[in-house]
């Protein structure tokens, strides 16, 4: 871990040495991308974004200008130059999310090596604001949406309900794929409260926000009507016992080692969708 962070800070000072910051480009809605060739042993590389090939032949130490995006979510795929979108050198496309009155600019950074597997692209925030060159990850289980970022998200594989103290919400799950729950931790850094009102995903037939408590020795969940309060300046946690996003009426089963697909809907009308890890708490 500490050799991990150690080369996103080097990371970090060579991106502030050789990309210049020119605002230039900027348009009111939507936020700024450009992409930095940061990885010495790599090839020149082209660049596609939601299926659009907008960059061609990036070489190492290439930054490309701002592009103005157009929209909220993106897919990113990074091919070595004259490839096919098949020809990823990811195993899956790297999944970005701004906020849509974003206008910032940001740089997505592609740092590490293809040889030894520590391949990866950082995001990084150009915005004085912010401070040059703050990391925002793409990662799973890691997303960020305006002022609010959420951190070490993942579900629990699913289970039928009666275990892992579900057994007391009734559901079953159509298919009888069983239940499942979600957990992260979610940080407000802006200047004003938020509510996680609602959230989707693509495995779940119905996704609620809920409550563990305990009544009569019996611990029962809760379904939050009104949603999950984000204070201005919190951290606020879900997790087993506590707070959590449940997932229900499973399309399938989750195990260990899979990935779903989740979105947080938010009363200031903000609204992220990320890629989450599925692993026992």
């Amino acid at each position: 871990m500490r050799k991990h962070l150690l080369r996103l800070s080097v990371v970090v000072a060579l991106a502030l040495a050789l990309l210049p910051i020119s605002f230039s480009a900027a348009h009111k809605h939507g936020a700024h991308l450009r992409v930095a060739h940061l990885s010495p042993t790599s090839p020149a590389v082209d660049v596609f974004l939601n299926g659009a090939k907008v960059v061609e032949n990036l070489a190492y130490k290439g930054v490309t200008d701002y592009l103005a995006l157009s929209g909220t979510a993106f897919e990113v795929v990074i091919v070595p130059a004259g490839g096919k979108i098949e020809d990823s050198v990811t195993p899956e496309p790297i999944k970005l999310t701004f906020d849509e009155h974003d206008n910032g600019y940001y740089t997505a950074a592609a740092v590490g090596s293809l040889a030894d597997n520590t391949f990866e692209v950082v995001l990084l925030n150009d915005n004085p604001a912010h401070g040059m060159g703050m990391m925002m990850s793409a990662a799973k289980g890691e997303a960020r949406v305006g002022d609010i970022v959420i951190t070490g998200a993942f579900a629990r594989p699913s289970a039928m309900a009666g275990s892992h103290g579900h057994g007391s919400h009734g559901h079953t799950g159509q298919g009888g794929f069983g239940v499942s729950a979600a957990y992260m931790k979610i940080e407000n850094m802006g200047s004003q409260s938020d509510v996680l009102i609602a959230a989707e995903s693509d495995v779940a037939g119905l996704v609620e926000l809920h409550e563990t408590v305990v009544e009569n020795d019996m611990a029962m969940m809760k379904p939050l009507a009104e949603g999950i309060s984000l204070p201005l300046g919190s951290v606020t946690e879900l997790k087993p016992g506590g707070l959590h996003v449940m997932l229900m009426e499973l399309k399938r089963e989750l195990k260990a080692g899979d990935s779903i697909t989740l979105t947080l809907i938010f009363k200031s009308g903000k609204k992220v969708t990320f890629d989450l890890p599925v692993r026992m708490p």
